[in-house]
């Protein structure tokens, strides 16, 4: 990658040219995954806007793949108030990134903040500009997930200088391909969000209605229609307040009856009380003339809002693993279902978002801690978990990780003073499962689970987990891996480590078959084992390596025959136990 530029030590990217054609000029934004920059065309001279994965995350295939979809899913819409993608390419020191056209305008957000409401005769054009663009994306099965201001760029086009290009579809549903964001708790932003998004519920595109009807309402009235200072009961009144009617909210705006019912309409609590499709709530938003007149309508006009019109952030106040004060939840919540959430969360959430089969392991794992708590409430415990850590993402510059460092190591603590430890390891149980919900432990999540084996204080025998490492990489020697094989490996563990609880031996086994996996190949996965071998032989007496061999033994004929590999391992490991056993 050619570096015309490379006197920027801050950001390396700066004056580098991507895949031979665009030269990084300028950072212009940030976001959760990516880095948004101003940079040209060198062959046509144009510009463009670059988006880069964030350098940290450039190594995670499944981060590559969730970041490029969102270049995916907006060129597949192909519709002229979406934001045109030019190009995509990777960065050979690992990452990604794809190529926007250059949108010199205004986002509706500034705009917002600026002027405070918009009358009907502006907002119009811009409401039923961005619906029928979420129309058209629907139409090809694209939902965004994620409509607010931010996401709304109106640049001067064809004499029109509120022509509307949206942004963003870094969360997007593509209902016919395998979702990196299955259904569950995938959040976009607490203002705009549908119940069912907030209950983790499926969703499809009448979430897009609702969010866009929250928007409808802000752009009208100057002001959200569910408000907080505590982000996760902003939450609990999309799930269960009435929407606040328009006109009573802002009564001289001049807002017209019928685009008061239409926008109540799109924010209905239930999916099937909304407009079924964006073009119905278009069609009834362009059903109401631009020039209509509210009778005895005043002209008084609202003063701008204050520039920051978030809520305060959470994590701004001192972070303890103290019970949550769950807004929804029937009953009191026992302080260790909270910490529980927070390590299950801030496990599988570490990218902002839980996907269905997170969610619905998670909540069935907190269950089974307190059966006798209903699993809505559960179901609410961890909504408002990770809405906590989402403000702590927003509110620090470095993505809220330190503070989410700070909550679980608190909680670890709490967790040890309140259990017992077979109880410590049954959450590490949880924690090897939930990580390897999707069939493998990610690097970054073994390096979480084992964080918090430390926190516990449950770190294994290196001589027990070295041991279960040699009985697990036996059972995939002749690449089957027999029913029978696990059993043994299992019994046999246990017989090494006959004080300690099941749970206990599960966490060890799990511990060892997370580093055999994250090795990818034969000759990795033996090479460890080897070591392992290595450091038995220095560390284990005679007898307990007699012990071991005559395990391996018994492992391999578990299912009643011993393959040429399995007895290939067994003769390696009594070389390098030679002389001592």
């Amino acid at each position: 990658m050619p570096r015309e530029d490379p006197h920027s030590a801050e950001d390396p990217l700066l004056g580098a040219v991507l895949g031979n054609r665009y030269k990084v000029l300028e950072l212009v934004g940030e976001g959760g995954m990516g880095q948004v920059y101003r940079g040209q065309h060198v062959g046509l001279d144009r510009p463009v806007a670059i988006k880069v994965l964030r350098h940290e995350f450039g190594m995670d295939r499944s981060l590559i793949e969730r970041f490029l979809r969102e270049a995916r899913a907006a060129s597949r819409i192909g519709h002229e108030n979406i934001v045109d993608i030019i190009d995509v390419g990777n960065i050979p020191e690992g990452g990604a990134y794809f190529v926007m056209e250059f949108l010199e305008g205004n986002e509706l957000e500034d705009l917002l903040n600026r002027e405070g409401r918009m009358p009907w005769a502006r907002a119009r054009g811009i409401l039923i500009q961005i619906a029928r663009a979420l129309g058209a994306a629907h139409k090809v099965g694209v939902i965004h997930r994620d409509m607010k201001p931010s996401n709304v760029v109106l640049v001067h086009r064809d004499g029109n200088p509120d022509y509307v290009k949206l942004l963003d579809f870094g969360i997007a549903k593509i209902e016919d391909e395998a979702g990196l964001t299955q259904t569950g708790m995938v959040f976009g932003t607490v203002a705009y969000m549908s119940p069912e998004q907030a209950m983790a519920q499926s969703v499809d595109s009448r979430a897009d209605i609702y969010a866009l009807g929250c928007l409808a309402f802000e752009l009208l009235s100057g002001q959200l229609p569910f408000d907080d200072v505590n982000p996760t009961r902003m939450l609990d009144m999309h799930i269960e307040d009435p929407a606040p009617k328009l006109r009573e909210v802002s009564p001289h705006a001049g807002i017209p009856p019928a685009v008061e019912v239409a926008v109540l309409r799109a924010m209905a609590k239930a999916a099937d009380d909304r407009f079924q499709t964006m073009a119905a709530f278009a069609d009834a938003l362009a059903a109401v003339p631009a020039d209509y007149e509210v009778p005895g309508a005043g002209k008084r006009k609202r003063p701008p809002r204050p520039q920051v019109r978030r809520a305060p952030i959470l994590a701004r106040k001192r972070v303890t693993s103290a019970p949550i004060d769950v807004r929804g939840a029937r009953v009191p919540m026992p302080p260790e279902l909270t910490m529980l959430s927070t390590l299950y969360v801030a496990l599988a959430a570490s990218d902002g978002e839980l996907d269905g089969a997170e969610t619905e392991l998670i909540v069935e794992r907190v269950h089974e801690w307190r059966s006798s708590l209903a699993r809505r409430d559960v179901g609410t415990l961890l909504r408002h978990t990770l809405a906590d850590f989402q403000a702590m993402a927003k509110a620090s510059p470095d993505g809220g990780l330190a503070a989410r460092n700070k909550r679980v190591s608190e909680a670890c603590e709490d967790l040890q003073r309140l259990l017992e430890r077979k109880q410590l390891a049954a959450i590490l149980a949880d924690l090897y499962e939930i990580a390897g919900v999707d069939g493998r432990v990610p690097d970054e999540e073994l390096r979480f689970i084992v964080k918090v084996t430390s926190l516990l204080g449950l770190t294994p025998d290196p001589r027990l987990l070295a041991t279960a490492y040699l009985y697990l990489t036996l059972s995939h020697a002749d690449g089957v891996v027999d029913p029978e094989e696990v059993k043994v490996v299992h019994e046999q563990l246990r017989s090494w480590a006959p004080e300690a609880s099941e749970a206990e031996v599960k966490t060890v086994i799990r511990w060892a078959r997370a580093e055999f996996e994250r090795r990818p190949s034969v000759d990795e996965q033996l090479a460890c084992a080897q070591e392992a071998a290595n450091q038995l032989s220095l560390s284990a007496d005679p007898d307990a390596l007699r012990r071991i061999l005559a395990d391996l033994w018994r492992i391999a004929g578990a299912d009643g025959f011993i393959a040429d590999e399995e007895q290939r391992f067994i003769m390696d490991m009594v070389e390098r136990f030679s002389g001592r056993s």
